[in-house]
């Protein structure tokens, strides 16, 4: 995304961009080893959100980690 986009996306809906942080966060949690309770108890603490919110967060982190890791594989795959 370019610098400008984040900008009108942030002066229109700063709500969407916090959650579009929230969900970075979350997924590199993910990435980083932690499990799923972990990266919520993380991520109530960073951004003081509900448990259910941040489970409901962290479970599309997940989904979204999931289906990179899956094209990763699938990339490397195919060169072999």
């Amino acid at each position: 995304m370019t610098e400008a986009l984040i900008e009108a996306v942030a002066l229109l809906s700063p709500r969407t961009l916090e959650r579009a942080r929230r969900l970075t966060c979350a997924v590199e949690l993910l990435r980083a080893g932690k499990s799923r309770r972990e990266a919520c108890v993380i991520i109530q603490g960073r951004f003081f959100v509900c448990q259910s919110s941040a489970w409901r967060l962290v479970d599309i982190a997940a989904d979204i980690a999931e289906t990179e890791c899956r094209s990763v594989t699938k990339t490397k795959g195919k060169g072999t």
